[in-house]
């Protein structure tokens, strides 16, 4: 097997396995000028402008997610945030969009 098979092979192996064995990872992209905290479930994080977060092995973040923006101006996300969805910010709002 040559080097280029192996490595075809590995990365086949790596798509392959990805969503088994654990809940998922949300993620969190932060576009905006400013940074914003996001809480959910009792936790809470502060995600800096043209920054991201990802929440480890959370799967599905269910009771919503509020994006709060320096101002005080606050979106709910009211439905569970999955992993198979990016949470997009920016100044306009929020977006959960295919990664």
């Amino acid at each position: 097997m040559g080097r280029t098979q192996r490595v075809l092979g590995t990365v086949a192996f790596v798509v392959l396995t990805a969503g088994c064995g654990d809940a998922g990872d949300v993620s969190f992209e932060n576009n905006s000028s400013t940074a914003v905290r996001v809480v959910w479930g009792g936790d809470d994080s502060t995600v800096d402008a043209g920054g991201g977060m990802v929440v480890l092995g959370s799967g599905c973040l269910e009771g919503g997610v509020d994006v709060v923006y320096p101002d005080g101006r606050t979106v709910a996300l009211e439905e569970p945030v999955c992993p198979d969805r990016v949470v997009e910010i920016d100044d306009s709002g929020v977006e959960r969009r295919r990664p």
